[in-house]
């Protein structure tokens, strides 16, 4: 379901680690990874507009240096048994991002952060924040635990494997419903299926619900909750040990959405469903 994904990189040291957990993309079913690096021409026009080189010449050399790299990170795909190739394009990175993947027919984005709700540098903070609205396939973001020992950096994801313990936070929403089929495509995984109650909303329909749903997969926990949506589902992430968070997107304000809002705070994997 998840045969190939595209992964945006800014040659970050949390991006390139990203890549290096290998195993957990295995494991997601990923047999092709696109990598793709996207020129800013907005910044080269302005060293243009002060250094008097040609936003063209930048660019040229720019491309030469990120192929340089982008080939030795295909290397690293390659000899996990995935496919890999790059593509390399000028312009604003949500709007190339959200345009590759469209072009390249991918079934996810991946994204990689560092630490608690702390996105990776400045590309992949606001960046992150576009693609999460722009994209029409499901978004990944890891969250990577980074320590240095010798000068060399080793990656290691939040709290276990990716796929150790899945919790799907369901609001019963179209999106949310687009997720149950990522859900049982990890086959038997643990889940803990939790649903966030809303002022006004039946109890016992909600438990007929989760009922329905947890009749289609193997291994599975309720949960009902009650309060803010992005406060309960990371707190019963944490009570449960749960290794990845999925969650639909909604929309919303900026910085409004329950799945912005996970994505930002979760300690761990966070799946975002379109």
């Amino acid at each position: 379901m998840l045969d190939r994904i595209l992964f945006p990189t800014d040659f970050s040291r949390y991006a390139d680690k990203t890549l290096e957990c290998g195993q957990e993309l295995i494991e997601l079913g990923v047999k092709e990874v696109i990598l793709l690096h996207v020129i800013e021409r907005e910044i080269l026009e302005y060293v243009d507009s002060f250094a008097g080189v040609s936003a063209e010449d930048l660019i040229r050399d720019a491309t030469k240096v990120a192929e340089e790299k982008l080939k030795e990170r295909t290397k690293i795909v390659e000899e996990m048994g995935i496919k890999a190739r790059y593509v390399i394009t000028v312009g604003d990175p949500v709007t190339e991002i959200a345009k590759v993947a469209d072009e390249e027919n991918v079934s996810a984005i991946l994204m990689g952060a560092k630490g608690r709700g702390m996105l990776s540098t400045t590309f992949l903070g606001s960046v992150s924040e576009g693609v999460l609205r722009t994209s029409k396939v499901p978004v990944i973001v890891t969250k990577l635990k980074v320590a240095e020992k010798d000068g060399a950096y080793y990656c290691e994801l939040a709290l276990g494997k990716m796929l150790d313990r899945i919790l799907y936070a369901t609001d019963f929403s179209p999106s949310s419903e687009k997720l149950l089929d990522y859900v049982k495509g990890m086959a038997g995984r643990e889940v803990v299926l939790l649903h966030v109650m809303e002022k006004g909303e039946d109890r016992e329909e909600v438990e007929s619900k989760l009922d329905s749903i947890a009749s289609q997969l193997d291994r599975v926990e309720k949960v009902i909750a009650e309060g803010k949506p992005c406060k309960e589902i990371l707190r019963v992430a944490k009570e449960k040990g749960a290794t990845l968070i999925m969650v639909g997107f909604s929309g919303g304000g900026i910085f409004g959405s329950t799945a912005d809002c996970v994505v930002r705070r979760a300690e761990v994997p966070v799946f975002v469903g379109k």
